[in-house]
């Protein structure tokens, strides 16, 4: 999506995949965007520190194989719905080609 965007994930430590992703994305991108746009680092701007991310994560826990199916589907037809493309394959940053088509489910 263009101004945010969706991921699913399993680790040990999801919470610092999480922490760590946001912060190698937010060095690369803060590079690239002042780069080629100085001006642009204000919309990004909060006491003086560029920021990307809002303070808190929306996290749902994927207990079930119909539960990971729907979560996927709406994934992938996010852009189509906002009509950025006609199918979902075709948006440029989806990993829809690369989906597994079964979870394995452990419970604790």
């Amino acid at each position: 999506m263009l101004n945010h965007l969706h991921f699913v994930g399993q680790a040990p430590d999801l919470i610092a995949v999480v922490r760590d992703m946001k912060k190698y994305l937010t060095n690369a991108l803060q590079k690239n965007i002042i780069a080629a746009e100085p001006g642009i680092f204000k919309l990004f701007e909060e006491n003086g520190k560029f920021k990307l991310w809002y303070d808190k994560n929306y996290p749902k826990l994927i207990e079930s194989e119909e539960m990971y199916n729907q979560k996927m589907e709406y994934i992938q037809l996010n852009p189509v719905r906002k009509k950025y493309v006609y199918y979902p394959e075709d948006w440029e940053w989806s990993s829809v080609c690369k989906i597994p088509t079964k979870i394995k489910i452990s419970y604790l």
